[in-house]
């Protein structure tokens, strides 16, 4: 079955990744992948993940 997962740096979504693959044996164990293929709605490139929860950022005004 395919999974999704995503990278998180820095409490940050950078990256998204999808693999049929055991996600431990693809990456170097240092490589933070959260599993969100049940996850709705799906968290974004940018997505903040704190505390093991997914949340929008908030958006700036840039005047």
């Amino acid at each position: 079955m395919m999974k999704k997962y995503a990278r998180i740096d820095a409490g940050k979504t950078m990256e998204l990744f999808s693999t049929d693959k055991d996600i431990s044996t693809l990456f170097h164990p240092s490589i933070e992948w959260v599993d969100i293929t049940n996850l709705q709605p799906a968290p974004l490139v940018g997505w903040l993940y704190v505390d093991g929860e997914f949340s929008e950022p908030e958006e700036i005004s840039v005047l």
